[in-house]
């Protein structure tokens, strides 16, 4: 019964979306700020705390923490809208009361990790330029050079390179040496 009254007293007092919070959004964060002003708080002390629920928006919102003050919520997507919803917890029978309005923000892209992506793009299609064109420039001009280092060396061998002396002949000018032959004899048997 002092649940119903809770609530009948939250909508009466012009206060239909309890409890009340607000939110912040940094690049790549949410700060959930809660508020330890409610007639829970006075009754049941530090047993009540607030239950987050979060999503991106047109999500369904699944439950995120419990917190009992303010709750910054880290690494999420850039430029990406996030929902949050809010209720009370008590601590002692664990029961969910009284359920917030869903609110909605944005969360802005960082003007630092902008620029970076900017400038890592330029100057990776400026690398890539400089190197196609001094590739280009190389091929082009310098054919020749790249030519003669590819050629493999020509090297003369040692044996070519010693003076022909008497002592040393060689075979192409050597005499024909008389080979011995045997006789052969064809014996014919009748």
């Amino acid at each position: 019964m002092f649940w119903v009254f809770l609530i009948f007293q939250a909508f009466t007092q012009g206060e239909p979306c309890t409890p009340q919070f607000s939110l912040t959004a940094r690049p790549g964060s949410l700060t959930v700020h809660l508020s330890g002003d409610h007639s829970l708080a006075q009754e049941y002390g530090a047993h009540v705390k607030h239950r987050i629920y979060l999503g991106k928006k047109g999500e369904s919102l699944k439950e995120h923490s419990d917190a009992a003050s303010s709750l910054t919520i880290k690494e999420l997507e850039e430029g990406q809208q996030y929902c949050a919803k809010v209720q009370y917890v008590t601590l002692l029978s664990n029961d969910t009361e009284l359920s917030s309005c869903i609110q909605c923000e944005s969360i802005p892209f960082s003007a630092g990790s902008k620029e970076k992506k900017i400038t890592a793009g330029v100057f990776t299609i400026l690398l890539i330029v400089i190197l196609i064109v001094g590739i280009v420039y190389i091929c082009i001009f310098h054919r020749r050079t790249i030519k003669h280092w590819m050629q493999p060396p020509c090297e003369i061998p040692v044996v070519f390179l010693q003076p022909i002396s008497g002592k040393h002949k060689s075979p192409l000018i050597s005499s024909p040496v008389d080979e011995q032959c045997d006789v052969l004899s064809i014996i014919e048997s009748e």
